[in-house]
């Protein structure tokens, strides 16, 4: 149970709660409501604009180097030196597809991505991703040194997750990594190869 708002009455009655303070309360949810509706709009409108930014430079679609640098630190992201795409690939999805053309495989689907962009983000905090069809695409920041860069330790924690992937929804996912490359204006070359 998480508490959104206080209500503090002053009152030197006892009288029945709800006879009182009934319309006080109904205006204080309706209000909640509003601030939370608000607060969601703005959240997936962010998002859009990520998973946008992130489309382009994996298309190469970005003209100017300053339009990356603005947009990246708009969503707290920085791009120093080598990058790498990882893609993570749902396996048999328009077998699924198929089968299920109801709700069921978009639920699947909304899960299996939960699992695989929670992990990543708890190990690579805010890591630019999108999602892409039946795929999700992150850009990995390898920092200025590509030899501090261990590829065994990441293909270690790749396989973790596809590990849980299996575990949790007996779905599996095949990963894609892609070169590394010198900058992120590079990154659709790295995304070709994953």
């Amino acid at each position: 149970n998480n508490i959104y708002v206080y209500l503090i009455f002053d009152s030197e009655k006892t009288i029945e709660f709800f006879d009182v303070y009934k319309e006080a309360v109904d205006d204080a949810v309706i209000a909640m409501a509003l601030c939370i509706q608000k607060r969601i709009s703005s959240q997936e409108s962010q998002k859009q604009y990520k998973c946008a930014f992130v489309h382009d430079l994996l298309s190469h679609n970005v003209k100017y180097a300053q339009e990356v640098w603005d947009k990246a630190n708009i969503f707290g992201w920085d791009f120093p030196g080598f990058i790498r795409v990882i893609m993570m690939d749902i396996d048999n999805a328009p077998h699924y597809y198929q089968k299920s053309i109801n709700s069921n495989y978009e639920i699947m689907r909304n899960s299996i991505f939960n699992i695989i962009i929670s992990n990543m983000e708890s190990k690579y905090y805010n890591i630019p991703y999108v999602i892409m069809s039946d795929s999700v695409v992150f850009i990995l920041s390898l920092g200025e040194n590509k030899n501090n860069f261990k590829k065994d330790e990441l293909c270690s924690f790749l396989t973790d997750i596809k590990n849980k992937v299996f575990s949790e929804t007996r779905s599996t996912i095949s990963v894609g990594l892609g070169g590394i490359k010198e900058s992120v204006f590079q990154c659709h070359e790295s995304f070709d190869e994953s």
